[in-house]
């Protein structure tokens, strides 16, 4: 039996039964197994010594390497378009996803002895919910991508960044921000290696300047995001009442980066009702996207193919997904935020315990929805630049 098959007949398990527990526990023993066959690993060796491209040393030299995005643009010759559904592809994933699966369960069996909802509720509570989809929303009625561009652009003296709006030819709303790495690429924006990709990003850091994205951003999750919510839920799980992520986590990748190794989001502390919202500020595709499951354990690997003015949602809680390098010639500026109902909220771990990472918000009489809690200044839990 092929890598992946048992996996599929879990899936349907779960689709059937709905006991996620057992689903999970499965997945687990079926990869530590996989993990400790050395007979896999030569096999994987072997299939990507075979890859049918005619490799380069740029990337064949980073085979060995122990990041994801390194061995996936060796064993594809870093093209753009990867294939996941390919046995190579599968074959690099298959190492980090045993860890994934397993760390996976680990949580979930951890969140369950601190009394936290079962995994089967949530399913139950959330419905369609957890259902991927692609959301449109009008870009002249929630102006997200000229406020992003005013916060980091306005006033400020620096002569490259002088240069580039002056290049672009274009008011600050209307820049190419796709282009943004053929002037901000000092450092490799690794740990340790950021330090220009910080300054850019520093108004962020600035209360005043970040105010400016933050209206617009509140103004959309309370105008848009929160009532598309509601009205997906099952009608006995509409309260009125969610908690939404006070200031979204801030992705600029310029070509040769990466941001995430797989993961679903329970596997950082995150609990299991949160559902994640993608937009991004520039069209992304391919190995400029983000890969996503659409059921936990299905791995049918599928990269997000969006533009301005779309939405991905997804149970980003459950579902794994990663990012390879981007190995194309564009900057991917996007950003990313949790919603959780507030029939499955729960203060039981890291990030709705200590206040300032969500904010409550309620459906009034009049249809709208108001936030109750302040604008609190954004910590290491958004990412970065709140953490360097």
């Amino acid at each position: 039996m092929e890598k992946g098959s048992e996996s599929t007949d879990v899936v349907i398990k779960l689709h059937r039964t709905k006991k996620f527990s057992v689903f999970i526990a499965t997945c687990s023993s079926i990869l530590t197994s996989q993990q400790s066959s050395s007979s896999d690993q030569q096999l994987k060796r072997k299939r990507i010594e075979k890859s049918p491209s005619s490799p380069s040393e740029e990337f064949t030299s980073r085979k060995e390497s122990k990041w994801l995005s390194d061995q996936l643009a060796a064993a594809t010759n870093g093209i753009q378009n990867i294939n996941l559904s390919s046995q190579i592809v599968k074959d690099v994933l298959e190492e980090h996803l045993v860890k994934s699966r397993q760390l996976r369960a680990e949580q979930l069996q951890d969140s369950l002895l601190k009394g936290a909802m079962s995994v089967d509720t949530v399913i139950e509570k959330l419905g369609n919910l957890a259902r991927e989809e692609v959301l449109h929303f009008d870009t002249n009625l929630f102006q997200l991508k000229s406020a992003f561009s005013s916060m980091l652009f306005e006033n400020r003296d620096e002569d490259y960044i002088k240069q580039y709006i002056a290049t672009a030819g274009s008011e600050i709303k209307d820049l190419k921000l796709e282009h943004l790495h053929e002037w901000v690429h000092g450092d490799k924006g690794q740990k340790k290696d950021r330090a220009e990709k910080l300054a850019f990003l520093s108004p962020m850091l600035n209360q005043e300047r970040r105010a400016i994205f933050q209206r617009c951003y509140d103004n959309f999750v309370l105008s848009f995001i929160l009532p598309s919510v509601e009205a997906t839920l099952p009608i006995t799980s509409r309260t009125g009442e969610h908690f939404y992520q006070a200031f979204p986590c801030t992705r600029v990748i310029r070509p040769g980066e990466f941001s995430l190794g797989p993961h679903s989001d329970c596997n950082y502390g995150f609990q299991a009702g949160n559902v994640n919202f993608y937009l991004p500020l520039v069209t992304i595709g391919g190995s400029n996207s983000l890969a996503i499951e659409s059921t936990p354990g299905r791995e049918d690997w599928h990269f997000l193919v969006l533009k301005y003015g779309e939405i991905q949602r997804f149970w980003g809680a459950m579902c794994t997904h990663f990012t390879p390098e981007n190995t194309t010639n564009e900057t991917r500026v996007s950003f990313d935020f949790r919603v959780i109902p507030g029939i499955v909220f729960e203060r039981k771990d890291r990030y709705s315990e200590t206040p300032g990472y969500y904010l409550r918000a309620t459906l009034g009489s009049d249809g709208t929805w108001t936030r109750h809690d302040p604008i609190p200044n954004p910590d290491w839990r958004c990412g970065f630049p709140f953490v360097k």
